[in-house]
């Protein structure tokens, strides 16, 4: 981890390490759960799977694909307004399978010039959404 000061929120996530960024986003969830062994290290964390089978499910959200940071009527999407999105579209997909989530992996690419508080506000608005349902975060990297 670099010795840079604390992100302001105006620091981009370019101007940032991922350890920044990570200590920025994982301490948001408030779940713990028996089914994480080890929680979120270096890009993996350890799940257990106590019935043997395990449903995945990574339905990333793409920037002016998924959402738009910004609508050509000036309107900005949050962080917040993307979490909720992402958690419903992720969360319906294990429901579809008739699954219940006992954890989450996250993982984002962003562009260079997204604010951190972008992803503080996003990462908030995960933790708000699976603490719900008692699934924690579990990060992949960035």
């Amino acid at each position: 981890m670099t010795d840079s000061p604390t992100p302001t929120p105006a620091t981009t996530v370019e101007q940032v390490s991922e350890s920044e960024l990570l200590s920025a986003f994982l301490p948001l969830s408030k779940t713990a759960s028996s089914y994480v062994e080890v929680g979120p290290g270096d890009d993996c964390a350890v799940v257990a799977v106590p019935q043997g089978r395990v449903v995945i499910t990574t339905d990333t959200q793409v920037v002016d694909q998924d959402f738009r940071t910004r609508w050509p009527n000036g309107y900005e999407t949050t962080g917040a307004d993307t979490a909720h999105k992402c958690a419903a579209q992720n969360l319906a997909d294990i429901a579809s399978m008739g699954a219940v989530p006992t954890s989450m992996v996250v993982s984002m690419t962003l562009p260079g010039d997204t604010p951190v508080q972008w992803v503080q506000d996003f990462a908030t608005g995960l933790a708000e959404a699976f603490d719900r349902l008692g699934a924690p975060i579990v990060p992949g990297g960035r």
